[in-house]
Order: C-alpha cells, then sequence, then structure tokens
C-alpha cells in the first residue's frame, strides 16, 4: 500500500505541475476527466465492496479452504485458473471478490491464478468484444497461447511464497 502510494502521489503531483505549466485549456479537461472518472468509480465501489463482504461470508470456508486453500497445490492452481476466466466483471468487481476469497482462505498462489486467468481468459470479455471485432483465427492463437499462463503465474506464486 505505501509503494502504491509513493509511485501514484509523486506522479500525480508531476502531471499537475505539468498542467499548471500548460494551457489552462488542457488543466481544465483534465479536471472534468477526473471528475467524470471520480463520480463513475465513486458510485460502483461501495456496492462492489459490500457484495465482496457479502460473498465473504457467504462462502463456505471449509470447502474454499479445501479447494483452493494453500494446501490444494497444483489442482487449486488449476480451479482457480478456471473459475477466474468465467468471472464476468471489471475490476470493480472482481478485486473486492478476490479480497473475499483471501479472507476465505484462498491461498496466495491460488489467488495469483485466479486473477491472471480472470485478466487474460476472461470468456466474457472473448464473446462480447474480441470475437465481434477481432479475427476468429487470431483470437484462437491468442487464446491457446494464453491459457497456459495462469497456471504458469500460480506456480511462480507458490514458488515465491516458498522463500
Amino acid at each position: 500500500m505505501i509503494l502504491a502510494v509513493a509511485i501514484i502521489w509523486p506522479a500525480v503531483l508531476i502531471c499537475a505541475f505539468l498542467l499548471w505549466r500548460g494551457p489552462r485549456a488542457r488543466a481544465q479537461r483534465a479536471l472534468d476527466l477526473a471528475r467524470h472518472n471520480a463520480t463513475f468509480i465513486a458510485m460502483r465501489v461501495p456496492f462492489a465492496l459490500l457484495g465482496a463482504g457479502f460473498v465473504a461470508t457467504l462462502l463456505p470456508e471449509r470447502l474454499v479452504a479445501q479447494w483452493l486453500g494453500g494446501e490444494s497445490g497444483f489442482t487449486g492452481i488449476l480451479i482457480a485458473s478456471v473459475v477466474g476466466a468465467f468471472v464476468p466483471s471489471g475490476p470493480i468487481i472482481s478485486f473486492p471478490l478476490t479480497l473475499a476469497l483471501a479472507k476465505a482462505g484462498v491461498g496466495v498462489p491460488q489467488l495469483v491464478a485466479f486473477l491472471a486467468a480472470w485478466s487474460v481468459l476472461s470468456v466474457h470479455r472473448l464473446v462480447t468484444w474480441e470475437l465481434p471485432l477481432l479475427d476468429t483465427r487470431f483470437n484462437l492463437v491468442r487464446y491457446t497461447v494464453s491459457l497456459a499462463l495462469p497456471p504458469l503465474s500460480g506456480v511462480l506464486a507458490a514458488l515465491l511464497v516458498g522463500l
């Protein structure tokens, strides 16, 4: 958390300084965009966090720990990879859901595989955006070569956690 703050705030301050020194119209556009984005996020995050809290209490912890806990090993990584690919949401839902899974006892390697699959193998994005807009052959190649990434990410996370 502190690292994120140490990176984000200096970047914001540098951008603010550059906007302040530039044309006023550009600074006004930046402020309008920031206001729009803040409104967009502010209306969704509380509900996403509330939903994640509900999910965290509804998840059967014993079952989750058995199938996706740190002791589930590579099988848990594979399960998390499949589940992550089928979570039909953006980051406003998937990250609070990841937090709920972590609180329910899901292991770090399995969480990494879950998020990697959500990022790379999102089925809802494939169906709604990629297939209609991009060549089918390209999608087949991209998806096929990407199938190994979430399990590989989980295994690498397991190795790092083991250190």
